[in-house]
This record gives C-alpha cells, sequence and structure tokens, in this order.
C-alpha cells in the first residue's frame, strides 16, 4: 500500500496536483498542514483517501491541529508541528510521538525534507510541493506498508 505525503502547498495547486498525478498508485495522500483550502479544492474522484491538518497559515477553525490515521495497524500522526517548535528542534514532536505511541509521525512546517529515527521514533518532513518556496523544486515523500510493516 502506498502512501503520499505532502505538506506547504500554500495555495500552489497546479503542485499538489502535479505530484499527487506522478504517484496515481498512491491509495492515501496526507497532507501536513499549510494547504487547507488546496485539499478542499482537490477531487480525489474516489482514487485515494485524503487526510490533512491546519497549519500556521491555514485559518480554517474547523481543521484539527493533529490527527492519528490508522492504515491498518499503522499508526500515523499527522501534524504540521508549529504547535511542537519543530523548527528548533523535533524533540517536543518526538515526545508527542511516543506519548501517542505512534509508527511513524508526518510533519511540515519547515519546508526541509527530513527522514530520521529519533529516540525510536520514525518522522518524516516531506518538505514542501511548493517549488517556489523550497529547493527549487517540490519536495514530497512516498511510504510503502506491506504487511503492517513500513
Amino acid at each position: 500500500m502506498k502512501i503520499l505525503l505532502v505538506s506547504d502547498s500554500h495555495g500552489n495547486m497546479r503542485a499538489l496536483k502535479s505530484v499527487i498525478q506522478a504517484n496515481p498508485d498512491a491509495e492515501y495522500v496526507l497532507h501536513a498542514g499549510d494547504g487547507v483550502r488546496d485539499c478542499r479544492r482537490l477531487d480525489t474522484d474516489g482514487r485515494y483517501q485524503l487526510y490533512y491538518v491546519k497549519g500556521n497559515c491555514d485559518m480554517e477553525e474547523d481543521v484539527p491541529l493533529e490527527e492519528i490515521v490508522q492504515i491498518g495497524r499503522i499508526r500515523i500522526l499527522l501534524v504540521h508541528g508549529h504547535q511542537f517548535a519543530v523548527k528548533h528542534d523535533v524533540y517536543e514532536l518526538v515526545s508527542r510521538a511516543k506519548e501517542l505511541n505512534v509508527d511513524l509521525t508526518v510533519f511540515g512546517h519547515t519546508h526541509r525534507p527530513v527522514i530520521e529515527n529519533k529516540r525510536g521514533a520514525l518522522i518524516i518532513n516531506p518538505g514542501t510541493v511548493n517549488y517556489s518556496r523550497s529547493y527549487g523544486m517540490a519536495t514530497y515523500a512516498v511510504v510503502e506498508i506491506e504487511d503492517d510493516d513500513i
């Protein structure tokens, strides 16, 4: 099972759609914030399940700051990360992940792609699909789950 991880689209629907179209076999798309309006404008057409959380630039009040996404036996914490000061370090984020006993934590906010195992917690920041705010290109991550293993 393929999961597409994106974040920080900041209104760049063209880039977000391009990344999704480049991954047609993704069954899930998880957006880690600063793109609530973008997510609401997507037409999933039943091709994938979409989950998203509120980022610091999202003004919508009806969207959670964090969400646990359960895919099979895998528990994923989806957050933007600003509430855990991830631009400074990931200590608070990792503590929250361990408190919630999740298998994977997906966050955004920094616009820098990261895949790390910190204190036994797997954390991924897909960067930003808004290539103009990144390294001159869109960044995202793909996670595969097979037999309830990441």
